[in-house]
Parts: C-alpha cells; structure tokens; sequence
C-alpha cells in the first residue's frame, strides 16, 4: 500500500486490518449477493489507470463502479485509495438494482451515475451521521472528533437502553456514525419517516460542538467505507487526514422494530397551524423579521441554528418558567414564515407562537417588524386587525408573473376538461415543450412569459409512449425539441414513470409530491387525470374538496402553477362554466378552466378550445386546434380550414381524371360521385378553387362557353 506522501509505509498487517474493516462494514450493510457502489468524491489524481486513464470532470468530479463480488469490491476500494487521493472513498447505505451493473460491472469508471432513491430495491439501514461543528472543508481536530465519537456512543447507549438492537459504531475519520439496521420497503412512506426520526435524533443530540446530519435520509444516500481515508483540506498536525475505522459492531445484527421507528419519528418538532403573522396568501409579500422582535422586546438569544427546513432562535431562557435554561427553548420560524414556538421540558408541551407573543409583547400590533419586498410594511394593518379598502389601495403588492397570458400564472391551477381520446395528455406535453424552450415566445399566439420546468405526476402514460411522443414533437419542431429538457418525471421503477395507487387526502403522497418539485426544480406540475388521485366520491362537494385543497397546498408550499387534467362530464353543454365531470366544487376550485370538444360539422377534426373560466385575466375568445402528425397542436382559423378542404375536393377529383378536363361537366360528375354534393354548390367550389389558383381553366376547343380545367402546377394541394 501506499501512504499519502507516495511511501511504501504500510505493511501487509495493515493491508488485511483494512480489508476486514471493508469486508465487514458490506457484510453488516447489505444481504448476501445485493448490488452496491463504491464512489470516489474529489480525486486529486484525476487520470490514473484504475479508470481506464479517463480524465475526471468537474470541480467536485466522481469515480465510481458497481459490486456483488465482495472480494472485488474491497481490492477496488483500496486501489482508490492508492491512485486516486480523493476527499473519501463511499459506499451506497443500501442495496440498489442488479441491472445497475451494466454501467460499471466491478470495475472503476470516471464521471459516472449515481444510484437514484428509486433505484434503491430496500432500506436496510439507518445512518446518524454525527459531523463535529467547524469551519467548511477542512478536517477535524483531535478533540472535535472525540466529541462525535463520545456523541455516538451516548446514542447507542441510550437507544439500546430504550429498546433498540446494537447498532454498528464508526470512525467517519472526522466524525461519527451509527448505523442501526433496518427491514423496510423503498416507498415514499418510509423515507419520511426516516427523515422523521432524524430530525428527532437532531433535535435531542446536536448541541453546540456537534451536528446530526438530516440530509442523509433519502434510501440513495452514501456513506463512508470504513478503512479508508476521510481527506478533507490539507493535512496538517492540528487538523490530521484520519482512517475511518469501525468501532464496535454486533455480531447477529437485528433491525429496529418498525413501531420503535415511529415512536421516535412521531415526536418530531411539531409546528403550530398558521399565525397571523403571515397572511396565508402572502407568504412571498411579509417577512417577520424575529430577532428584531425579540431585541425589542428584551428577549435574550444564544444562537441561531438551522433545524430541517426552519430557522430556530434559541432562548436564554424559556418564556414560560425561566428556570428551563439555555439552549432549552426556542422560537421558530419555517420556510413559508409561519411561526411556533418549543420548550423541550415536559411541562411547557403544546405551547404556541399566540401563547409566547402575548408573554413578550401582549396585544401590541406586530407590523413595526414585518417587511415586503418593497421594504417596511407601514401602510397595512395585519395580525388579526381590520383592513380596509383604503388600507389595500395604499400598499404595493408584488404582481404575480404571468407564465402564458390568457391561460396560467403564477401560484394559479388551470382545470382542462375534455373527452376521452381528444389529446388532453399530448396538450399538456405541448405547453411543457413551449414552456421549457428558451428559443419560444407564444403558444397558440398567446405570450410565454418565462422559461420554466415542468413535472408530470400522470397514470395513464409508460415511459416508452412518452418517450415516442416527445420525439414525435421534437422532430416536428427544432425549438420545441429545446424544451424537452425541462419535462421532468418522477423515476417508479426502471422503466416506468406512471404514479398510480395514490391520493392526494394522503399526507405521505403529499409529501412526495412536495420533494419531487422540490428535487426538480420545477414551477408547473401537472396532474393528469385527476381521478386517479382521489380516492373519494367524485360527485361529492366536500370528498372533492379535500383533494383538491391538497393542490392548492402544494402550490402554496412551493411557489408553483399546476394543471389538472379532467373528464368531461355527460351534459356538459348544459354549463357555460364547468364542463368537467363530478361535483360543481372542482370548477369552483380552480382558477382558470378550458373546455376541449371536438368541432362540429364543417369543423370536424379540429378542437374548440372555450375558457370558460378566468379568475385574473379576460377570458379569451374560442379559438380552434389541430393535431399535426408530429403531435403538435396548432391554432387554426376554420374558415381557412374548410376552404383548404374544399380545394382539396376539387384537386383530388381532377387529379383522378388525369389532372386536365376539357369540359367543367365532367368535373361535376366527379365531385358529385363522390361527395354528393349539388351541381350548384359544386360550381361554386370549382370557381373559388380557379379563382385561389389551385385549378386553371383551358378553353374547349368545340364549345368555347363549356370551358375545361387543369391543375395548377406543382399546386400543394397535390402532395
């Protein structure tokens, strides 16, 4: 082996220590023949022949490969950690697809892929990654690690004490893991309530000198392979590269009973229902300004940290007994704004925000500390006070940004009702496309006003229709082929992106549907059909109701738009404002609602689209639709479509007499074989085809009044 200054310093006992430490860690973490990867983060080494003498890219560039073969796996590992003198060699938390061997089958590659958490086949493991509090990329002291180490045996201790199996004990190299084993399915339930128990763990175990880490509950997540080197900054004596070493492990390892998981996961930091302090439509418009409020007020913090997704202010003392003291209470204020507040005594459960303002400020009005974006809130009264016209009319309130004018804003949802069959889903791929593009300015001579992802949670369409249809689309349209980038779909199984068995009254699938936009990035999601996402009484006000407030949620959390996808009810014609099937509150709910039904008569084969419903702009006229053979929508005048296939009557019928009559007689008779059409009403399609330039006439050489016609040429009618 070779030492980190390029000596031949290790010895074969060394080598065989660090191969049981390897050999034991996939042993505890995986079931016999599971599929695992091995990554190296930050090579300083960037092309070496472990990797074929690729080049790694990137500032933070990876190596990588699948293993089954425990053997291989360990002699791999090591021969990263001779060439590759990365920042730490990693092992996947859990097992993944056998088919992911094809990328990189025990072998080492550069650049490549991660395991996705939908690539996860089961969570078998719990990682508490305990990380000693220090400046960012530069390793630990001596007595910062000591401090993780000390953290993660106090969890053990007290876990076990509480019930729970042994769990293995290790080294990170700069700080401390414990890993209790598991037994549960990759679903979307159970990664939330992994997270749960995390942030749990976080709550009861950080403190000032260490930080559990809640970021690695995702089922993908890596951990580091014990027996190998944790090299953050540069080596020096105060702040040493340290091998990762395991401490303790169970010999007969046993997985945390599901019920001990949600006891722990259950008693999260709960957060209060909404306050006045953030009106619930405005959560981008105020901000409470907190340490201000207390500074104020006289109220004394020690800190600002960071708990999951909100910022916590903790407390000298607690406002409720001040004999619960430092580091023991905090006020809280999430993502959106909203407020809590939490003591950790028994005594002071289920305190408020409402409860804790009227301690410290009483009935004192709050808007001295409220901000907008246009700066000082001064002109508005809030927090449960009245507001009045004038009050409205003297406050600058942000404009929502318009994505497609006439159609969808920002935080709206658009309802599109329509037959089964009519092209629903390939219309909400062709907004996507137009939305997603950076080279698109309108959609159906309606302005696109931004470039934006777009996320598909649909039930109806594989992978591979998808996949046809986007290349049907893009091959239709250079620029819309732009925005296929920007079509996101959450990943089900290898081949398959249709989210099915779910309901939006379920706070998991909620849940999962808020990381996906978030995991993407996305401002749109479509949800295509919304049948398949209740599991209620359709016809039913409230049972709807419910449902659909879950949408307007998630728009609310995220900052984003949706389109629903929804059936056409049997009397539709019956109502000029919801045509959709099922209770009268799904076209109440939504924003903005368009009807698609096939055109009638002359206008059969295009598709009139009708608002019916605009609840911030002015509704647009009807306009009519046409599906290309490359699945695209156009808008189109029907009276210029009729008129086109009028001409293709005439053209089609002279082209079947040779392309030349010498008497109009004869191009009657044909027309009328075939159409059916009157003598009158075909004189007139001849003279308006003459007159556009699709047909000339040519003079009968025996009857000079009885004149003949000919195709035009190359008329384009005649492809």
């Amino acid at each position: 082996m070779t030492s980190e200054n390029g000596n031949h310093s290790e010895n074969n006992i060394e080598y065989e220590q660090r191969t049981r430490e390897i050999i034991k860690q996939i042993k505890f973490l995986f079931p016999p023949g599971s599929t695992f990867q091995i990554v190296g983060i930050n090579p300083r080494n960037r092309k070496t022949q472990v990797w074929n003498n690729d080049f790694v890219i990137g500032q933070k560039g990876t190596v990588s490969g699948f293993f089954q073969d425990q053997k291989m796996a360990f002699k791999m590992a090591l021969a990263l950690e001779d060439h590759a003198n990365a920042n730490g060699v990693y092992i996947t938390l859990n097992p993944c697809m056998a088919d992911l061997l094809a990328r990189a089958n025990h072998r080492i590659q550069a650049n490549g892929k991660g395991v996705k958490d939908s690539e996860v086949t089961k969570i078998c493991n719990l990682l508490i990654d305990i990380d000693p509090k220090r400046p960012e990329g530069i390793s630990s002291t001596n007595e910062e690690h000591q401090s993780a180490i000390d953290t993660a045996i106090r969890i053990k201790e007290e876990s076990v004490a509480n019930g729970w199996p042994q769990p293995l004990v290790a080294s990170s190299g700069n700080g401390a893991h414990v890993i209790f084993k598991l037994d549960l399915n990759n679903t979307p339930e159970n990664s939330k309530l992994i997270q749960n128990t995390l942030q749990r763990i976080n709550k009861a175990y950080s403190n000032e000198k260490v930080q559990i880490d809640v970021k690695v509950s995702n089922p993908g997540t890596l951990t580091k392979l014990y027996g190998t080197t944790a090299r953050k900054g540069d080596n020096i004596p105060s702040r040493p590269h340290r091998l990762s070493r395991i401490i303790s492990i169970p010999e007969d390892p046993k997985p945390v009973a599901l019920e001990s998981l949600q006891t722990v996961a259950n008693n999260v930091v709960s957060e209060d229902k909404p306050s006045t302090v953030t009106p619930s439509d405005s959560s981008n418009q105020f901000e409470f300004d907190v340490p201000a409020y207390l500074v104020h007020y006289g109220i004394q913090t020690i800190k600002t940290q960071e708990h999951g997704s909100a910022t916590l202010f903790c407390l000298e003392k607690c406002i409720f007994d001040p004999s619960h003291g430092p580091n023991k209470s905090a006020i809280g204020q999430n993502s959106e704004g909203r407020l809590f507040y939490q003591c950790f005594h028994h005594s002071c459960t289920g305190r408020t925000w409402e409860e804790a303002r009227r301690q410290i400020s009483g009935s004192d009005l709050l808007h001295p500390f409220l901000t907008s974006a246009i700066g000082p809130v001064e002109n508005i009264k809030l927090l449960g006070s009245i507001v009045s016209g004038e009050d409205l009319m003297k406050t600058d309130f942000k404009e929502s940004p318009v994505m497609i004018e006439h159609m969808i804003g920002e935080k709206e949802v658009a309802l599109f009702s329509g037959p089964t069959g009519i092209g629903k889903s390939i219309l909400t791929l062709n907004i996507a496309m137009h939305l997603g593009s950076s080279i698109v300015n309108d959609i159906w001579n309606f302005k696109v006003n931004c470039q934006v992802p777009t996320l598909f949670i649909q039930s109806e369409n594989t992978a591979t229709a998808t996949k046809n249809r986007i290349q049907l689309i893009s091959q239709g349209n250079i620029a819309l082929a732009n925005g296929a980038r920007n079509c996101c779909f959450p990943s089900m199984s290898l081949n398959d992106i249709r989210v099915t068995g779910q309901s939006l009254t379920d706070q998991n699938f909620v849940d999962f549907v808020i990381e996906k936009i978030t995991e993407a990035g996305v401002k749109l999601t479509v949800y295509d059909p919304l049948i398949s996402f209740h599991h209620g009484d359709e016809n039913d006000n409230s049972s709807m109701r419910r449902a659909l407030d879950s949408i307007t949620s998630i728009c609310d959390k995220t900052n984003t738009s949706a389109i629903v996808i929804h059936h056409l009810g049997k009397d539709y014609f019956r109502s000029s404002t919801f045509s959709g099937r099922g209770a009268s509150a799904i076209g109440d709910w939504a924003d903005n609602g368009f009807l698609m039904e096939p055109g009638k008569r002359d206008k059969a084969g295009l598709i009139k689209m009708t608002c019916q419903k605009a609840r911030n702009f002015l509704k647009p006229e009807p306009f009519y639709l046409k599906l290309n053979g490359n699945l695209i929508f156009e808008r189109v005048n029907p009276d210029v479509v009729k008129t086109i296939a009028d001409h293709r009557i005439v053209v089609d019928a002279l082209t079947s007499l040779g392309g030349a009559v010498s008497k109009q007689g004869l191009l009657i008779q044909k027309v009328a074989s075939t159409t059916g059409r009157s003598t009158g009403t075909i004189r007139n399609l001849i003279a308006e085809a003459a007159k556009t330039g699709f047909i000339h006439p040519v003079v009968n050489p025996t009857n000079k009044r009885d004149k003949g016609y000919k195709l035009a040429p190359q008329s384009a009618l005649q492809q």
